[in-house]
């Protein structure tokens, strides 16, 4: 129903509007326009560029305010190029029909010969499908209101102005099926009415043209409970997205408090540090204590290639094993690589909707991913108290070097700990981390 430079709004979904499909209810506005939409969307493209459905509203803002409240709503399309304009009405907020304008850019009949006789073809009319049997002199209103506005469209968007009247556009019945005596499918009706029509519309516009063959009641009803079943599943993935884009607003909220608050810690450290520098060193001599290049203390990951830094807690790192979701960073922090030396298969690994996402713990059960977020809790945990004002040489890191396997059978980058300290795991089979215990024994 939208076309692609987005005429229309999206109309979204709601529990109140989704109650409205249970049988014996009048569909709602909401469920109108969504399933309009969905017929639309599911016909062929040159279908789709031949015919526009307007917004259920769309005839009851034209009636109340006139042209000028609604010439925006097309303003990216060029309705006299369409073969068919649908247009719902609400008629006293209780029944649904549809109209349908034919061929608004002709401005004469077209007439064919077949078998010596002549058909009409692409005749400009306007249709009226009711599942409530009227006769055209009871809708007249409706008629010189659609007239009136497709001739305000034309002098407002069309060099040659024209005048729309009951004899260049007159007004057709429809025999279509109906709801005999049924008060609530009407909505359901006009659905597939729209859709009937626009996959095979009729080859010849005559007055009382009989489409009554389109459907059956029976057809109606199970029309309504599949719509149903299809909107109720719609609705329940709506709230799971919108649940997972919650969480990852609050992810990286939190994780741009911790890189604030690390870098602050970082600024802190490094005055501190500068400090002790100029105390401990004699004058015209070296500072012996940190020769060669010194690491971040554990409390403080550092991201390789990066200025992050992570303040890591036992609890923060559970809740991020848990959820199955490990910023890139965060990675590149703990086993200390840079993006380009890590595995392809990491690389490429990421959640929907979350591009700047790693996922590498999926392929671990709960049980699994609760016991290796202990552990590496645990590991965390045994060292929080460490001087965080102490500086480690290069020379005792270089003998905290792990080599860690990353998927066997891929690359396997040698990390460097930022401090000397091992990952303490119990032998598991894991599908991503081998165990580190023999690597560390060899």
């Amino acid at each position: 129903m939208e076309n692609e430079k987005g005429s229309f709004g999206v109309p979204i979904l709601t529990k109140e509007s989704l109650a409205t499909l249970d049988d014996g209810m009048w569909l709602d506005d909401i469920v109108m326009d969504i399933q309009l939409r969905s017929v639309h969307d599911e016909l062929g493209p040159h279908k789709r560029r031949k015919s526009l459905i307007y917004p259920v509203h769309f005839y009851t803002k034209l009636k109340a305010s006139g042209f000028t409240d609604v010439i925006s709503w097309t303003k990216h399309e060029d309705i006299f190029r369409k073969d068919y304009l649908l247009i719902v009405e609400n008629v006293l907020g209780i029944h649904w029909r549809l109209i349908i304008v034919c061929f608004p850019g002709n401005e004469e009949v077209e007439y064919i010969k077949k078998g010596g006789k002549m058909f009409q073809r692409k005749r400009p009319c306007i249709l009226m499908l009711d599942s409530q049997s009227v006769q055209v002199s009871d809708s007249m209103e409706v008629f010189q209101n659609i007239r009136s506005y497709l001739t305000a469209m034309r002098n407002n968007t069309q060099k040659k102005p024209r005048i729309f009247s009951a004899d260049s556009m007159p007004a057709l019945k429809v025999q279509v099926p109906q709801q005999q005596g049924n008060s609530s499918e009407c909505g359901i009706f006009v659905l597939l009415y729209a859709k009937h029509f626009l996959n095979d519309p009729p080859k010849e516009l005559i007055d009382e043209l009989d489409c009554t063959s389109w459907f059956t009641l029976t057809d109606a009803f199970s029309t309504r409970a599949k719509i149903r079943d299809t909107m109720r599943s719609s609705l329940e993935e709506q709230g799971q997205e919108a649940d997972k884009n919650k969480s990852e607003e609050r992810e990286s909220e939190e994780e741009q408090n911790i890189a604030e608050r690390g870098q602050q810690e970082s600024i802190d450290k490094e005055r501190e540090m500068e400090g002790r520098k100029e105390e401990n060193t004699p004058e015209g001599g070296e500072d012996r204590t940190a020769q060669g290049r010194n690491y971040a203390v554990l409390g403080r990951l550092s991201v390789p290639g990066t200025k992050r830094k992570y303040t890591v807690t036992q609890d923060e790192l559970k809740r991020r094993i848990m959820a199955e979701n490990m910023s890139n960073n965060m990675l590149r922090s703990l086993i200390r690589v840079r993006k380009e030396d890590l595995p392809e298969e990491l690389r490429e690994q990421r959640p929907k909707k979350a591009k700047s996402k790693i996922s590498i713990f999926s392929a671990l059960s709960e049980g699994e991913a609760t016991d290796l977020a202990e552990e590496m809790g645990a590991m965390l945990g045994r060292h929080v108290n460490v001087d965080t004002s102490a500086s480690i040489p290069t020379a005792e890191a270089e003998v905290a070097k792990v080599s860690m396997v990353v998927a066997p059978s891929k690359v396997r980058p040698c990390v460097s700990y930022f401090q000397p300290m091992i990952f303490e795991v119990q032998a598991k089979s894991w599908e991503i981390f081998k165990p580190l215990e023999e690597l560390l024994s060899s």
